[in-house]
């Protein structure tokens, strides 16, 4: 259910941003590369999946979090920065192994921060979807990505 709550996050989140459409599209790809990275969990080594899904999950959050910048969004923008910020440092102490008995704790408060800021995303992207609905002047761009 999360993974495809997530999905449907990144197919919409580009009505919020303002982003040239090659930087759309490799947000697009690496947020879903990230989410299919993880489906490897069962089968693959659980280091190396992370390590490879968060790769791409940095680059889709960067990518979005400028695009919110970009778009005069900046308290969403600060959000992203912040999950980005608190994600750096939950890898440092994961690999370091510096606080390593309080990890499992961080890993949770870092999980709630983002689902927040996915959660405000969403509500975003809902109100955007109203507006657009009753005809009211919006800044829509319309995206296929092929």
């Amino acid at each position: 259910v999360l993974c495809l709550g997530l999905m449907y996050l990144w197919l919409k989140i580009p009505v919020l941003l303002k982003s040239s459409l090659w930087r759309i599209k490799l947000m697009y790809s690496s947020a879903l590369m990230a989410l299919g990275t993880t489906s490897f969990l069962l089968f693959a080594e659980h280091d190396v999946t992370v390590r490879i899904a968060g790769l791409f999950g940095v680059i889709a959050v960067f990518l979005a979090t400028q695009g919110l910048w970009y778009a005069r969004s900046f308290r969403l923008a600060w959000w992203g920065i912040c999950c980005l910020l608190i994600l750096m440092l939950n890898y440092v102490m994961y690999e370091t192994g510096g606080f390593y008995e309080v990890l499992p704790l961080f890993q949770k408060v870092t999980f709630i921060i983002f689902l927040g800021w996915f959660f405000a995303l969403n509500l975003q992207i809902y109100r955007f979807e109203i507006k657009d609905k009753e005809g009211k002047s919006i800044n829509y761009r319309s995206l296929k990505i092929s």
